[in-house]
């Protein structure tokens, strides 16, 4: 965490403000589910969500990072709570083949 110091609003007071940073370790597995939890927690039939084919890893670490910082670790994965278990793998196929264009070290050969 750092201290910073300046000013702020129009009359430029003096500041002090924190900014602190969180290190996150996401594997394969918590990237999809962060992605998925985005893309079709709350997703309903006819919602017009688009779904990209492609996106950048700036996107994906934005997309995650909101996820986890809005559900938590332990939570995130409940997006698929209440799915069929068709939509759960098709799902992450998805989200999986998204994640692997940008970061293909990430696939744990079987």
């Amino acid at each position: 965490m750092k201290i910073h110091e300046g000013t702020k609003g129009a009359d430029r007071r003096p500041c002090h403000w924190v900014q602190p940073h969180t290190v996150w370790r996401w594997d394969l597995d918590d990237l999809v589910n962060g992605l998925c939890s985005h893309f079709f927690r709350n997703r309903y039939e006819g919602d017009g969500v688009e779904v990209p084919e492609h996106m950048t890893l700036l996107k994906i670490l934005e997309i995650v990072r909101g996820e986890y910082e809005s559900y938590g670790e332990n939570a995130v994965w409940t997006w698929s709570d209440g799915i069929s278990a068709e939509q759960d793998t098709s799902s992450r196929e998805w989200a999986r083949g998204v994640i692997l264009r940008v970061l293909p070290g990430l696939e744990v050969p079987s």
